[in-house]
């Protein structure tokens, strides 16, 4: 993971800083030092390359490894400086660097240089052995530290991206149900008011041509058109309740709808063998929608129907749904929202709807839905 730029930048400025620093400090350790060998300029060139180092150790950790490590050589082959803390420093936070900001082959590279330079001191002055075991167990220490705070970084960074993913994964989720519920609640509304209308707009035409000739028949009418009215504003309260609280049980809307398709004037031969109140709620819901819409295509598309059957069934594991009719569809034969509603608001469910010709002429709309619980 790359950090941002700006961040970026303010490191390179605090290693830039720091590697003002020591460099003032080296040479001040350089300038104060008693008995150096060697000429003391050989001696300033290389601390200040090794300090200098300092500054590159985030932007190009195997550059500032590499030279660190020339630095100290040269100061090396130079002669002996007693005592220099600033560049021993130095080296040592270029040496965490390669490991914490490299990738593991150019930190194992930058590992090597740094030690080569170390091994450089035996071969031209006289040390013991443990001393040189000592400063290479202490350089592969740092080296070690760094490559194990790199790793750690490089986990929370994966589990960093992890979350955000899950997270992301929940906003989509979270999305899709609110437009899953934008849908559901659109179903409703037209299952509603398309058929609380249809029945309306009937009784107002039946109205609108008795209102001259048969003025009692156009009253009843208008009649109709109001309880019409009232009965859609009390389904629309009953959806709402339902969509607010998961366990209330809807009215009878197949009741409603048989009654409904009575009004309507067509000849129903209805069979309910069902007890709602063993069933789920929502499968109590979505059976009375089917039939409500199904009954309402027969009042505004059938031409010429008669009679439409309505059978409502509780077979064991499943509820079926029956509504035909003697009809002649008319109008554009492709399914519109209705019965797309129909088929969306079963699958939901686990259940299904068929609709077509019936075999005896009309149309019929059949659907299966799976019992629930009570």
């Amino acid at each position: 993971m790359k950090a941002p730029m700006g961040v970026l930048r303010d490191a390179f400025a605090r290693d830039l800083a720091l590697a003002a620093v020591l460099t003032v400090v080296a040479q001040v350790e350089l300038a104060l030092a008693d008995d150096v060998e060697g000429p003391r300029g050989w001696h300033a060139a290389g601390f200040a390359l090794v300090t200098g180092a300092v500054a590159l150790r985030r932007r190009a950790p195997l550059a500032a490894a590499a030279a660190g490590a020339v630095g100290i050589t040269m100061s090396t082959l130079a002669g002996e400086v007693p005592g220099p803390v600033a560049p021993l420093l130095s080296l040592i936070l270029v040496t965490y660097a390669v490991a914490s900001y490299s990738s593991m082959r150019r930190a194992l590279a930058g590992l090597a240089i740094v030690l080569a330079a170390i091994l450089v001191y035996p071969l031209v002055a006289r040390s013991t052995f443990g001393d040189e075991l000592g400063n290479l167990v202490i350089f592969v220490a740092i080296w070690l530290l760094g490559v194990a705070v790199r790793r750690r970084e490089q986990r929370a960074a994966i589990a960093e991206a992890e979350v955000a993913r899950e997270r992301a994964e929940h906003e989509a989720e979270r999305a899709r149900a609110v437009r899953d519920e934008r849908l559901r609640i659109a179903r409703e509304l037209h299952d509603v008011v398309a058929h609380g209308v249809s029945g309306m707009v009937l009784h107002a035409g039946a109205a609108r041509q008795a209102l001259t000739t048969e003025p009692e028949a156009a009253e009843a009418s208008l009649l109709e058109v109001e309880a019409a009215g009232r009965q859609s504003l009390g389904e629309l309260r009953t959806m709402l309740t339902v969509m607010r609280v998961d366990d209330t049980m809807p009215g009878d809307l197949v009741e409603a709808a048989v009654e409904r398709a009575r009004e309507a004037g067509l000849a129903v031969d209805a069979r309910i063998v069902w007890a709602p109140e063993a069933l789920a709620a929502e499968t109590v819901l979505a059976a009375g929608r089917i039939v409500q819409e199904a009954v309402t295509n027969v009042v505004r598309h059938a031409q010429g129907a008669t009679r439409v059957v309505i059978d409502v069934e509780d077979v064991g594991a499943s509820v079926r749904v029956r509504v035909a009719d003697d009809g002649r569809p008319s109008g554009d034969p492709r399914p519109g929202l209705g019965l797309v509603g129909m088929r969306e608001r079963a699958a939901a469910l686990g259940g299904e709807v068929d609709a077509g010709p019936a075999e005896d002429g009309g149309w019929r709309v059949e659907a299966l839905l799976p019992r629930g619980a009570s």
